[in-house]
């Protein structure tokens, strides 16, 4: 669903996003979405053999943490933003949303979950 959602909207070609927590987004915003669009399909393959083994979130949680914040330092992110995407979209949140993900993709027989 949420590849979908970012499909439709930019195919919309927004002037602008006004994304909650972190403003507004006015330049290249269907390059924007298509950014979500990888992040999101690259947490899906960071989690994925997480998953797949049965793990607790709470046990992946850290790790995955310690991953992002590490993405974020080499896009160039400072440890301000890396501290304060952390508190927007906790981690914790981030692990048992994907786990939720991969479950309800692998019941509806998605080829990639």
């Amino acid at each position: 669903a949420w590849q979908r959602s970012l499909s439709r909207m930019a195919a919309l070609r927004p002037d602008r996003l006004l994304l909650t927590h972190f403003g507004a987004v006015e330049d290249d915003t269907v390059g924007h979405l298509q950014r979500v669009s990888r992040l999101l399909d690259a947490y899906a393959d960071w989690f994925r053999p997480y998953w797949q083994a049965s793990a607790e979130p709470a046990d992946v949680t850290p790790a995955f943490q310690a991953w992002v914040a590490d993405q974020a330092r080499s896009d160039g992110c400072d440890e301000e933003a890396v501290q304060r995407y952390e508190t927007v979209v906790p981690s914790y949140m981030q692990t048992t949303g994907m786990f939720r993900y991969l479950r309800k993709a692998a019941e509806a027989g998605a080829a990639d979950a």
